[in-house]
C-alpha cells in the first residue's frame, strides 16, 4: 500500500481545522495511521475512551500531529508532538480525511462513464456524473457530482439529487412486492406505477435494493446512509441523516424520521412510524409506532427501559419462587 496518501503539512491541518492547538515545527504530513502504527510524518486522532495512551507518547516519534480530546491539554504540555485540541476527535480527524486525502486514480473512470453501462436515451444526466461498469440507467434523473458504481440498476421514473454515491451492485427503484390474491386464490403483484427520490448527499453501500412507489413515491431524504445489503419497501419515507446499518429490512409504507440509528439485522414491519432522534437495536423487529428521542430494541422492540424493567421485574420474581421453594 502507497504510504503517501496524504498531501499537507500540520500547519496546513490545524489552520485548516482552527481549533486550539499545540505544535513545534511544521512538517509534512503523509499518512493516516492507528494509535498502535504512529510514526513519523503521520497523523491519528485519540479518543476519550483511550486518553491513556497519552502517557506512551514520550517513547514515540516527535513529527506527528494528534487530535486529542479538549479535556487533555495538561496531559499534553510537556510532549514534543503536535496537538490539535478537539470536542470531538473522530468528526475533526474524517474533516481532515476529506480535504487532504489523495484518492488513487482510478482508471474506469478514465472517460467518466464506462464503455459498458447502459443509458437510456431518455434519461437526464448532470455532465459531471460517474457511471461504472455494467450499470444500466433508464429512464432516470441524475443530479451533479452523483456517481453511479459498478452493476448499478436504476430503475425508470427515479430521481436522484446531487453528490450522492450509488455502490456497486444496488437495485434502485426496483419494483417491490405487493402480493394480493385473486378470486381463486392465486396470487398476483400489485403494479408498481410510482417512483422514488433520493435527495442530495446521500450514500447506499452495496446489495442494496429500494423499491419505487406502488402509487406515490418512496422518498430518501438529504443525508441518509444505508449498509451493505439493506431493503427499502415501496412508499416509504426516510428522514433526513438517519443511519441504516447493515441488513436491515424496512417494508413498504413505513415513515422513519430524521437523525434516527437503525441497528444491524433490523426489521422494521410496515406501515410503521418512527419519530425524530430514535436508536434502534441490534436485531430488533419493530411492530409498533414509536415517537421522539427514544432508544428501543427487542422482538418485539419497546423502550430500553421498559425491557430493563420487565427484565428485573422477572428476576426478582425467579428469585422469590427459588427462595420459596428451597424454603
Amino acid at each position: 500500500m502507497m504510504n503517501n496518501q496524504f498531501k499537507g503539512s500540520s500547519r496546513q491541518f490545524i489552520e485548516y481545522l482552527d481549533r486550539e492547538s499545540q505544535s513545534g515545527d511544521d512538517f509534512e504530513i503523509n499518512s493516516l495511521k492507528l494509535l498502535e502504527e504512529l510514526c513519523d510524518h503521520c497523523f491519528s486522532f485519540i479518543s476519550q475512551q483511550k486518553v491513556n495512551f497519552i502517557s506512551q507518547l514520550e517513547k514515540l516519534p516527535e513529527k506527528m500531529l494528534l487530535i486529542v480530546p479538549e479535556n487533555v491539554k495538561d496531559q499534553c504540555k510537556n510532549l514534543k508532538q503536535s496537538f490539535i485540541f478537539s470536542a470531538n476527535p473522530k468528526l475533526d480527524t474524517i474533516k481532515l480525511i476529506k480535504q487532504f486525502y489523495l484518492e488513487p486514480e482510478n482508471s474506469l473512470y478514465a472517460d467518466r462513464i464506462h464503455k459498458t453501462a447502459i443509458i437510456s436515451p431518455d434519461a437526464r444526466i448532470h455532465p459531471s456524473v460517474k457511471i461504472g461498469a455494467f450499470s444500466i440507467l433508464e429512464n432516470c434523473e441524475i443530479g451533479e457530482g452523483t456517481e453511479i458504481k459498478e452493476n448499478v440498476h436504476v430503475y425508470a421514473n427515479v430521481t436522484i439529487g446531487k453528490n450522492v454515491r450509488i455502490n456497486s451492485s444496488c437495485e434502485i427503484g426496483t419494483s417491490d412486492f405487493g402480493p394480493e390474491r385473486d378470486e381463486n386464490n392465486e396470487l398476483i403483484l400489485f403494479p408498481q406505477i410510482g417512483g422514488l427520490i433520493i435527495e442530495d448527499n446521500v450514500e447506499i453501500f452495496p446489495f442494496t435494493a429500494i423499491g419505487k412507489g406502488a402509487i406515490k413515491n418512496t422518498l430518501i431524504k438529504k443525508g441518509v446512509k444505508i449498509d451493505h445489503c439493506c431493503q427499502i419497501g415501496h412508499n416509504t419515507e426516510i428522514g433526513e441523516n438517519t443511519v441504516i446499518t447493515a441488513n436491515s429490512i424496512i417494508a413498504g409504507s413505513a415513515i422513519i424520521g430524521r437523525n434516527n440509528w437503525i441497528g444491524a439485522h433490523s426489521v422494521i414491519k410496515n406501515g410503521i412510524c418512527i419519530g425524530d432522534n430514535v436508536v434502534i437495536g441490534i436485531g430488533s423487529v419493530v411492530t409498533k409506532n414509536f415517537s421522539d428521542n427514544q432508544t428501543i430494541a427487542g422482538n418485539p422492540a419497546d423502550q430500553l427501559k421498559t425491557k430493563i424493567e420487565e427484565r428485573r421485574f422477572l428476576n426478582d420474581l425467579m428469585k422469590k419462587n427459588t427462595s420459596g421453594h428451597d424454603s
